[in-house]
Protein backbone atom coordinates (compact mmCIF):
# COMPACT_ATOMS: atom_id res chain seq x y z
CA UNK A 1 0.00 0.00 0.00
CA UNK A 2 1.50 3.31 -1.09
CA UNK A 3 0.72 6.49 0.83
CA UNK A 4 -0.53 9.29 -1.39
CA UNK A 5 -1.12 12.80 -0.08
CA UNK A 6 -4.56 14.25 -0.56
CA UNK A 7 -5.40 17.19 -2.79
CA UNK A 8 -8.80 18.67 -3.47
CA UNK A 9 -8.89 16.76 -6.75
CA UNK A 10 -8.36 13.48 -4.86
CA UNK A 11 -10.79 14.15 -2.02
CA UNK A 12 -13.55 11.49 -2.20
CA UNK A 13 -16.37 13.69 -0.89
CA UNK A 14 -19.44 14.38 -3.02
CA UNK A 15 -21.16 16.97 -0.81
CA UNK A 16 -20.33 20.51 0.23
CA UNK A 17 -20.70 19.63 3.92
CA UNK A 18 -17.70 17.30 3.70
CA UNK A 19 -14.06 18.22 3.17
CA UNK A 20 -10.55 16.76 3.28
CA UNK A 21 -7.70 18.09 5.36
CA UNK A 22 -4.03 17.21 5.69
CA UNK A 23 -2.60 17.46 9.22
CA UNK A 24 0.98 17.62 10.41
CA UNK A 25 2.14 17.20 6.82
CA UNK A 26 1.55 13.46 7.11
CA UNK A 27 -2.05 12.48 7.76
CA UNK A 28 -5.15 12.81 5.61
CA UNK A 29 -8.57 13.30 7.17
CA UNK A 30 -12.14 13.46 5.87
CA UNK A 31 -14.68 15.46 7.86
CA UNK A 32 -18.41 15.85 7.36
CA UNK A 33 -20.54 18.14 9.51
CA UNK A 34 -23.81 20.06 9.62
CA UNK A 35 -25.47 17.64 7.23
CA UNK A 36 -28.83 17.74 8.99
CA UNK A 37 -31.10 14.71 9.31
CA UNK A 38 -30.24 11.95 6.87
CA UNK A 39 -31.53 8.46 6.29
CA UNK A 40 -28.07 7.15 5.24
CA UNK A 41 -24.36 7.96 5.16
CA UNK A 42 -23.46 10.29 2.27
CA UNK A 43 -21.90 8.82 -0.86
CA UNK A 44 -18.14 8.87 -1.29
CA UNK A 45 -16.11 8.33 -4.43
CA UNK A 46 -13.53 5.53 -4.58
CA UNK A 47 -10.06 6.64 -3.57
CA UNK A 48 -6.61 5.06 -3.40
CA UNK A 49 -5.53 7.65 -0.84
CA UNK A 50 -5.08 6.40 2.72
CA UNK A 51 -7.07 8.40 5.30
CA UNK A 52 -6.16 8.40 8.96
CA UNK A 53 -9.74 9.27 9.86
CA UNK A 54 -13.21 9.80 8.48
CA UNK A 55 -15.31 11.70 11.02
CA UNK A 56 -18.99 12.57 10.61
CA UNK A 57 -19.73 15.03 13.38
CA UNK A 58 -21.91 17.77 14.86
CA UNK A 59 -25.04 18.97 13.17
CA UNK A 60 -25.72 15.57 11.63
CA UNK A 61 -28.03 12.65 12.38
CA UNK A 62 -28.06 9.42 10.38
CA UNK A 63 -30.76 6.76 10.68
CA UNK A 64 -28.85 3.81 9.22
CA UNK A 65 -25.46 2.87 7.84
CA UNK A 66 -26.30 1.31 4.51
CA UNK A 67 -24.46 -1.68 2.95
CA UNK A 68 -21.00 -0.84 1.59
CA UNK A 69 -21.27 2.75 2.83
CA UNK A 70 -17.49 3.19 2.90
CA UNK A 71 -16.42 0.65 0.26
CA UNK A 72 -13.70 2.06 -1.98
CA UNK A 73 -12.07 4.08 0.82
CA UNK A 74 -8.91 3.28 2.78
CA UNK A 75 -9.61 4.45 6.33
CA UNK A 76 -7.88 3.61 9.59
CA UNK A 77 -10.29 5.28 12.04
CA UNK A 78 -14.02 5.77 11.51
CA UNK A 79 -15.77 8.10 13.95
CA UNK A 80 -19.57 7.99 13.84
CA UNK A 81 -20.33 9.15 17.38
CA UNK A 82 -23.48 10.90 18.56
CA UNK A 83 -25.32 10.68 15.23
CA UNK A 84 -28.45 8.90 16.58
CA UNK A 85 -27.76 5.90 14.33
CA UNK A 86 -30.53 3.32 14.76
CA UNK A 87 -29.42 0.47 12.53
CA UNK A 88 -26.53 -1.19 10.78
CA UNK A 89 -26.45 -3.65 7.91
CA UNK A 90 -24.35 -6.81 7.95
CA UNK A 91 -22.49 -5.17 5.05
CA UNK A 92 -22.22 -1.63 6.47
CA UNK A 93 -18.45 -1.90 6.83
CA UNK A 94 -17.78 -4.09 3.80
CA UNK A 95 -14.49 -3.29 2.08
CA UNK A 96 -12.89 -1.70 5.13
CA UNK A 97 -10.07 -4.22 5.60
CA UNK A 98 -7.67 -1.51 6.84
CA UNK A 99 -9.94 -0.16 9.58
CA UNK A 100 -8.26 -0.17 12.99
CA UNK A 101 -10.74 1.87 15.06
CA UNK A 102 -14.52 2.00 14.84
CA UNK A 103 -16.32 4.50 17.07
CA UNK A 104 -20.09 3.97 17.16
CA UNK A 105 -20.66 5.26 20.67
CA UNK A 106 -23.43 7.63 21.76
CA UNK A 107 -25.96 6.47 19.17
CA UNK A 108 -29.32 4.68 19.35
CA UNK A 109 -28.28 1.17 18.30
CA UNK A 110 -30.42 -1.62 19.77
CA UNK A 111 -29.53 -4.58 17.55
CA UNK A 112 -26.20 -5.52 16.01
CA UNK A 113 -26.66 -8.00 13.14
CA UNK A 114 -24.37 -11.04 13.08
CA UNK A 115 -21.65 -10.42 10.51
CA UNK A 116 -21.58 -6.65 10.96
CA UNK A 117 -17.94 -6.68 12.06
CA UNK A 118 -16.74 -9.86 10.32
CA UNK A 119 -15.02 -7.99 7.47
CA UNK A 120 -12.69 -6.02 9.77
CA UNK A 121 -9.59 -8.21 10.30
CA UNK A 122 -7.33 -5.34 11.47
CA UNK A 123 -9.79 -3.79 13.93
CA UNK A 124 -8.13 -3.03 17.28
CA UNK A 125 -10.78 -0.79 18.91
CA UNK A 126 -14.58 -1.10 18.84
CA UNK A 127 -16.58 1.54 20.72
CA UNK A 128 -20.26 0.67 21.21
CA UNK A 129 -20.81 2.36 24.56
CA UNK A 130 -23.79 4.59 25.34
CA UNK A 131 -26.24 2.96 22.94
CA UNK A 132 -29.38 0.94 23.65
CA UNK A 133 -28.03 -2.51 22.73
CA UNK A 134 -30.25 -5.21 24.20
CA UNK A 135 -28.57 -8.41 23.06
CA UNK A 136 -25.29 -9.76 21.70
CA UNK A 137 -25.41 -12.84 19.46
CA UNK A 138 -22.78 -15.53 20.14
CA UNK A 139 -21.21 -15.03 16.70
CA UNK A 140 -21.25 -11.23 16.65
CA UNK A 141 -17.52 -10.88 17.22
CA UNK A 142 -16.32 -13.49 14.69
CA UNK A 143 -13.71 -12.17 12.25
CA UNK A 144 -12.00 -9.81 14.72
CA UNK A 145 -8.67 -11.58 15.35
CA UNK A 146 -6.82 -8.38 16.36
CA UNK A 147 -9.47 -6.72 18.56
CA UNK A 148 -7.90 -5.42 21.76
CA UNK A 149 -10.46 -2.96 23.17
CA UNK A 150 -14.21 -3.49 23.28
CA UNK A 151 -16.43 -0.87 24.90
CA UNK A 152 -19.99 -1.98 25.65
CA UNK A 153 -20.78 -0.05 28.83
CA UNK A 154 -23.99 1.97 29.28
CA UNK A 155 -26.22 -0.24 27.15
CA UNK A 156 -29.18 -2.49 28.01
CA UNK A 157 -27.55 -5.92 27.83
CA UNK A 158 -29.18 -8.06 30.57
CA UNK A 159 -26.98 -11.15 30.15
CA UNK A 160 -24.12 -12.60 28.12
CA UNK A 161 -23.70 -16.18 26.94
CA UNK A 162 -20.64 -18.08 28.10
CA UNK A 163 -18.98 -18.12 24.68
CA UNK A 164 -19.70 -14.58 23.50
CA UNK A 165 -16.05 -13.46 23.66
CA UNK A 166 -14.42 -16.82 22.80
CA UNK A 167 -12.84 -15.60 19.55
CA UNK A 168 -11.40 -12.39 20.96
CA UNK A 169 -8.00 -13.87 21.78
CA UNK A 170 -6.13 -10.53 21.75
CA UNK A 171 -8.56 -8.63 24.00
CA UNK A 172 -6.88 -6.57 26.73
CA UNK A 173 -9.71 -4.16 27.57
CA UNK A 174 -13.34 -5.25 27.91
CA UNK A 175 -15.72 -2.67 29.39
CA UNK A 176 -19.22 -3.87 30.29
CA UNK A 177 -20.31 -1.82 33.32
CA UNK A 178 -23.77 -0.21 33.68
CA UNK A 179 -25.79 -2.66 31.64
Amino acid sequence: LTFVSVTNAQCPVTEDSCFCQRKFGLYNYVYCQNMGNRSEVPDFENSETKYEELHIREGTTIDTIQPKAFDGLIIERLRLQGLLIHSLSTLSFYGMQNLRELHLDDNALEVLPVGTFSQLPKLLYLGLQNNAIRELHDDLFLGLPQLRYLYLFHNRIPHLSDGIFRNLTQITGLYLHNN
